[in-house]
């Protein structure tokens, strides 16, 4: 009892620190989530979270030529297009041209550009330029102002908040659609056509979802396992106790029935009144003293409870005879191992039952009876009942003869290894006797 509440314990405490070790986690990670939640990224085009496309608008039918110092250059509306992918929101983003060669702004909406030339950057509203202000370099066409920028230097598009160019929800607060912005600048390129954008960046700052987190997800799918295996285990523990109520009364209804029985056999010789409990008692102790388990060691008890109920078939004047027994009488005594296999046969509740009354008069050396079985052939049940079976004889007083003193059942358990009994079986009886476990008081 005090080691199950031994194990109760240390299974509780086993839950509230897995428990506690769970929540400190979820708490941990979420407030550190929350004040890390927003991370910087850089995407080229295309990632998990983002896809940048940047082409001409209208397919390139929006463009016209201008001629400037003598080369002319194309000039074309370009539309950016950012689509947020991720469950998260984009919190702020910049789009970073590096164009491979000239090229030169004239306007974009509705964010702002900064220009980033050589020893010089300014950020600038080009819609509304006031050419005083301007400290980058710029050259004026009528009333078109161009703002170079060389191979080597780059642009970058700063987008407006109060057009809503930023921020980009993410899909779990899109209804899960993927939400997009897109932006526009003019700028002209030499040659024809529209100018291939090989080189641009988009930095942009996500703000992380906890229920996008993989670490957060795991956390609550661990409190998700420990939960059911809280459940699973409450439950079990509920079954296994209904499971032991319901067992330990059925082997009380199997013990208490073996026990009236064995009274009824007792009853036919007042010599041997007890002899079947005794038998059963020394038979349990012989089972633990090797070893073998609480269960198999129970069913020793009951078997051998049941060792002599062939002696049913045995009449009183045989076995209340004074005297010595005829060869005819003896051949009919040795029936009772046959008569109690039989009336076992059908006793299936407990294995081995029906080897118990079968063979617990087998002799180690073969000279026993009903089958004569040797040695390891002899099953171990009447192996083990035949020494506690002739241990109680021997301690007990019977018609025809008193009980021997303790030196001559010592003498003939050491005589008869090898012989009558297992040798091994009779060293674990005599190290219980040496011990105090068997009392030859206990006989009558």
């Amino acid at each position: 009892m005090l080691s199950r509440i031994k194990e109760y314990k240390r299974t509780v405490i086993i839950y509230v620190v897995s428990f506690l070790i769970l929540i400190i986690a979820l708490v941990s990670y979420t407030t550190y989530i929350k004040h890390n939640s927003e991370v910087t990224h850089t995407c080229d085009g295309n990632n998990n979270e983002m896809d940048v496309v940047i082409k001409p608008r209208g397919n390139a039918s929006d463009s016209w030529l201008k001629d400037i110092d003598g080369v002319w250059y194309t000039a074309c509306i370009y539309e950016a297009t950012i689509k947020n992918k991720s469950n998260s929101a984009i919190k702020s983003w910049t789009l970073t041209v590096n164009p491979d060669s000239k090229v030169y702004l004239n306007n974009a909406w509705c964010g702002r550009m900064n220009i980033c030339q050589k020893g010089k950057n300014q950020k600038l509203d080009l819609r509304n330029l006031n050419i005083d202000d301007i400290t980058v370099n710029y050259i004026l066409i009528g009333q078109d102002v161009l703002i170079p920028v060389e191979a080597g230097e780059y642009f970058e598009y700063l987008p407006d908040k109060e057009t809503y160019e930023y921020p980009i929800i993410g899909k779990l607060d899109n209804n899960n659609v993927e939400k997009s912005v897109t932006i526009g600048f003019i700028m002209y390129h030499k040659g024809e056509g529209s100018f291939d954008f090989d080189d641009f960046q988009v930095k942009y700052v996500i703000r992380r979802n906890l229920s996008d987190d993989p670490v957060y997800k795991a956390i609550w799918i661990c409190l998700a396992l420990w939960l059911a295996i809280l459940i699973f285990t409450i439950v079990t523990e509920i079954k296994l106790k209904v499971a032991k109520k319901r067992l330990k009364h059925d082997e009380q209804i199997i013990e208490q029935s073996l026990s009236v029985f064995t009274r009824f056999i007792d009853a036919k010789d007042t010599y041997t009144k007890g002899h079947s409990l005794r038998v059963a008692i020394y038979s349990k102790l012989i089972a633990e003293k090797m070893g073998l388990s609480d269960e198999d060691c129970k069913n020793v008890y009951y078997i051998a409870l049941m060792h002599d109920c062939g002696k049913i078939h045995i009449s009183d004047d045989i076995l209340k005879k004074p005297a010595k027994l005829s060869k005819e009488e003896y051949e009919i005594i040795k029936t009772h191992t046959t008569h109690g296999a039989e009336m076992l046969k059908d006793f299936t509740s407990i294995d081995g039952i029906i080897e118990g009354a079968m063979y617990h008069h087998e002799r180690y050396d073969g000279k026993g009876y009903p089958t004569g079985k040797a040695a390891e052939d002899i099953p171990l049940i009447g192996r083990i009942i035949c020494v506690a079976d002739s241990f109680d004889a021997m301690n007990s007083s019977r018609c025809y003869r008193k009980k021997l003193s303790k030196e001559d059942i010592l003498k003939e358990l050491e005589v008869n290894k090898g012989k009558q009994f297992d040798p091994k079986i009779v060293d674990c009886f005599l190290s219980l006797i040496e011990e105090g476990a068997i009392d030859f008081d206990i006989s009558t």
